[in-house]
Parts: C-alpha cells; structure tokens; sequence
C-alpha cells in the first residue's frame, strides 16, 4: 500500500474518532445543561430577605447642586437608584439564580442586578467627569463605594489607582489589587495587570 494512502486512510480514521468524541461530549454537556435548568425552574421560591443588598450612602457622597448638567443628571440617577433595591449577582446565570431562589423569582432578581449594573456604571460615569475636574477627592469617594460593591469596571479601578499614585500612596494601591483578586468576573485578570503597572 502507498504510504500517501495509508497516511490518508490514518487521517480520516482519527478524524472520524474526534469528530465521535466531540459529538460525545457535546451532548453529554447539552443533557447536563437541561437537567440543571429542568431542576432549577421546578425550585421553589425562596424568601430574599437574606440577600446581600446594596445601601447607596447618600449622606456620604459628594452630591452637589451647582454641578454642570452631566453631573447633574448622574447624580438624579443615583438618587433614583437609591429607592430601588440593588444586588450584585456577577458571575451567576439566570439557572444559578433559580436553582439558589426559585424560579418564581428570577424576574424580581433579574431587576435588582439591572439595578447593580447600571449603579456601577453611573458611578464610574460619575467619578470620571470629576477626575477630569480634577476634583480627585470626590471621585476618590465616589471610587472607593464603587469598588465596595464589587464593581468589576477597569476604570473604575485605575482612576482610583491613579488617584493613590498621585497620593504616593502604593500601600493602598495594594490593598486595590487585593480587592481585585476577590472579583468574580472576567475583568479580574485585566484589572489586575493594570494596577500592577502602578506600583513599577
């Protein structure tokens, strides 16, 4: 037999068996999937009280009633989202949620982390327009609650880093990465390596 031939008849024996493995494993994964999400729509609703949620310290923050219209209107956000209930869920699906609190739940849920998400935001939005003021004290306060609810924005994180380097301060610089390294989310690498770059 041509070892050319042979060489093909071994290839397309090998690709048949990855092609077979991956088809296998794909559908273990898929059978995995819908028994997760068959358990978790059949979970009963939870009591929420007990969650996690997030206090906006209105009394703490620098609000301000001659601040430019942009500011302006990021702190109207924040009084609004001060009313509202607010929860960090990064990093769980819409299946963890219902597994941990019940199905019946999950929009009520789904609400308070839109809520977490569009405070992380605005506070960034918020803290940016005061660092280009170089009003660095008020974005620092702004800053620093952000990254007290868990924002995983890098921006959010290296104004603040910047902010301490600024100060000379590496000890707090430190202390930022380490609350960092606590993120669970995707961010959490990026940010970081950028704060590392702080401290050369």
């Amino acid at each position: 037999m041509p070892v050319i031939l042979l060489c093909v008849i071994i290839f397309v024996v090998w690709l048949h068996y990855e092609i077979s493995k991956s088809t296998k494993k794909d559908k273990e994964a898929s059978n995995a999937f819908w028994e997760k999400e068959s358990e978790a729509n059949n979970t009963r609703k939870a009591d929420l009280s007990d969650l996690n949620y997030i206090m906006i310290p209105m009394d703490k923050l620098p609000f301000h009633d001659a601040a430019s219209e942009d500011i302006t209107n990021l702190q109207e956000k924040i009084k609004d989202l001060s009313k509202q209930k607010i929860v960090n869920f990064t990093g769980l699906s819409n299946t963890d949620l219902k597994l941990k609190y019940g199905a019946p739940n999950l929009t009520i849920l789904s609400t308070y982390d839109q809520n977490y998400t569009l405070l992380v935001r605005t506070l960034n939005s918020w803290a940016s327009l005061l660092y280009d003021q170089n009003n660095l004290t008020d974005a620092m306060t702004i800053l620093e609650f952000a990254v007290d609810c868990h924002s995983d924005i890098k921006n959010t994180y290296m104004l603040l880093g910047n902010i301490y380097k600024s100060m000379g301060d590496h000890t707090k610089i430190k202390e930022l990465i380490g609350l960092a390294d606590e993120l669970n989310s995707l961010t959490k690498s990026g940010i970081i390596k950028e704060l590392n770059t702080l401290l050369q």
